[in-house]
């Protein structure tokens, strides 16, 4: 109550002072009582006040606007740069996996508020691309569905110019190339999916040995630690059961800390370990100058594929989602499980990606160092980690 009450007086005690009339910033009081030469001073200071005023907020305005114009010439860049990239994996110069056929058919759509049986149709969409598709309903009604691909993750619904996405998600997989149905999907977006199937189609020529399998390898990498002490993270890949088309998975383990291992590579077969999202060597699409560039991505998708969250001590499965970075980008995301939801900071710092699912409470980080095996998708299994609230975590990392 005192507290409130000082607040009060305060206030009151602002009020008035904001009210008291000034002549060239003196007081009504002072004003009065001052000499010629005073008020001829005063007059003077406040001019030159109003002046440096005035030059500084024009100064500030010049330099927004400066800033404003090179990151709309940045953007704009980006997009021409993006739809070049578009077109050439409409031309087949892209990787095995980059252009889908996607076909929607059954249950129904909302048209002007009312859920409506509509006509089925299909689209082609390329990794890097967002478009609108014209649906009709069986009676004639149109709407526009909003859907993206960012080369690991197919959005359909999206709602436009909105940050925070209801769409419904499907992550890359390998069925795709010979064509998989996901039947009964329901989403949250503009035009609410009630029990509509998607079929998702890779366009294009598997390449050769796309269904080679690779023996496992072990790496060791340090990671960087706060305290003297190293703290070191083993990656290694798992051999894939014979028959199965999922791809290899990377697994990411802590180890004890007072255990020290040697930075280096144990590397029992010549080849480097990657997983790769699409199974094909990555194909140039434009010239080289232009779009690859050496040394960790300037931008990255991370796409949660899989896993469990945990809540009230019990684990529910994760509902994919994934997510763009760009260099020295600190976001935070919300992972879904079944039941239960778990806020994680993601952040991508000098080739470096971190993430912490209790951002805020000094908890451990986990850290996923760049790999060239980023360029064509590389996934990592996080099992052992400081994760507090998640378990058996799949990571999809592409560079974009």
């Amino acid at each position: 109550m005192k507290k409130w009450l000082l607040a009060c007086l305060l206030l009151l005690v602002m009020i008035v002072a904001g009210c008291t009339p000034t002549i060239y910033g003196v007081p009504q009081e002072r004003w009065d009582v001052m000499s010629e030469a005073e008020r001829v001073a005063a007059m003077d200071a406040y001019r030159a006040r109003q002046a440096a005023l005035q030059e500084r907020m024009r100064e500030q305005a010049r330099q927004r606007a400066v800033a404003e114009e090179a990151r709309l010439a940045r953007e704009a860049e980006e997009a021409r740069l993006q739809q070049l990239q578009i077109e050439a994996i409409y031309r087949g110069k892209g990787t095995y996996g980059d252009l889908l056929r996607v076909t929607l058919h059954d249950g129904m759509l909302k048209f002007y508020g009312a859920h409506k049986p509509y006509r089925p149709f299909s689209f082609k969409i390329a990794a890097g691309e967002a478009k609108e598709i014209q649906v009709v309903s069986q009676r004639g009604k149109r709407a526009e569905l909003l859907v993206s691909y960012d080369g690991g993750n197919l959005l359909i619904d999206e709602t436009p110019r909105s940050h925070r996405s209801q769409a419904t998600s499907l992550v890359y997989e390998d069925a795709w190339s010979h064509g998989k149905t996901y039947p009964n999907l329901y989403g949250k977006g503009p035009l609410e999916l009630r029990g509509v199937s998607a079929t998702v189609d890779i366009l294009g020529t598997p390449p050769r040995g796309h269904q080679a399998r690779r023996r496992p390898q072990v790496i060791i990498v340090e990671r960087p630690a706060p305290k003297p002490e190293p703290q070191v993270i083993v990656i290694k890949e798992q051999p894939e059961h014979h028959g199965s088309r999922q791809p290899q998975v990377v697994v990411v383990k802590e180890q004890p800390r007072q255990q020290k291992s040697p930075v280096g590579m144990i590397n029992e077969h010549p080849q480097q370990p990657t997983v790769k999202k699409h199974p094909a060597k990555n194909q140039p699409i434009l010239a080289r100058d232009s779009l690859v560039r050496a040394g960790p991505p300037s931008r990255i998708s991370i796409a949660f594929k899989g896993g469990k969250v945990m809540s009230l001590g019990k684990a529910h499965r994760l509902v994919p989602q994934s997510i763009l970075l760009n260099e020295g980008d600190v976001r935070s995301i919300t992972l879904r499980g079944e039941r239960g939801t778990v806020k994680l900071q993601v952040s991508y710092l000098d080739g470096e990606i971190q993430i912490d699912d209790r951002p805020g409470k000094n908890g451990k980080v986990t850290r996923l160092g760049y790999e060239p095996g980023w360029r064509s998708g590389l996934k990592y299994r996080v099992e052992e980690a400081d994760l507090a609230r998640l378990e058996d975590l799949d990571i999809l990392v592409l560079a974009k």
